[in-house]
């Protein structure tokens, strides 16, 4: 028998897809409809911001403001 505990395999994997759960719930519980889709085109999708403007019928620059705001708003929930 060891002295020393047995630790599982750390899988960094694992913490990527906890991190984007995370980020998915909380784009989920507080933001509005329009900058969750962004969010998750953006982040999610990977989609730029222009086709996300193009996508969602609104201009690359509102796509930016709404982007900045949402990412904000998120910094201070978890700060």
């Amino acid at each position: 028998m060891s002295a020393f505990p047995k630790f599982t395999e750390y899988d960094p994997l694992d913490a990527i897809s906890s991190r984007h759960q995370v980020l998915a719930d909380l784009i989920d519980d507080y933001l509005p409809a329009k900058a969750k889709r962004i969010l998750k085109l953006r982040y999610f999708s990977k989609h730029d911001q222009a086709k996300v403007a193009e996508m969602m019928g609104i201009s690359q620059q509102r796509v930016s403001t709404i982007e900045r705001n949402a990412i904000k708003y998120l910094a201070g929930k978890v700060s």
